[in-house]
């Protein structure tokens, strides 16, 4: 009996372990996460709310794309659910959201969000 070759799909240079970085929101403290992640050769994904208006610790939608160059920009809906439940959780509600906020990261980060 002839034995099957074994396939493992590695990351990039080979490696079988990846570290991966999410952070949710785009607030304030991004700035100098960002920071430290840029000096330690660390990327990461910033996932933003573009329905949410800047300041009370937000980031403006028109710094996203120099703030995190060289990192991913991923769309979080476009509102955000709180456990306050002013957003109450809608399967259909949330299909919008994502979709109007895939198209407005796309149109700030100028890549193509995958939904």
């Amino acid at each position: 009996m002839k034995k099957s070759k074994v396939i493992y799909t590695c990351f990039p240079g080979g490696r079988h372990k990846a570290l991966t970085m999410s952070y949710d929101d785009g607030r304030e403290e991004d700035r100098r996460l960002v920071d430290i992640m840029n000096k330690s050769g660390i990327r990461g994904t910033f996932n933003l709310n573009s329905g949410l208006p800047a300041g009370d610790g937000r980031i403006p939608l028109s710094e996203a794309a120099s703030l995190y160059a060289g990192h991913e920009i991923a769309c979080h809906t476009s509102l955000q659910f709180t456990a306050a439940g002013d957003r109450v959780y809608n399967p259909s509600a949330c299909s919008v959201w994502l979709e109007v906020d895939g198209e407005k990261v796309q149109a700030v980060s100028g890549k193509l969000t995958e939904l």
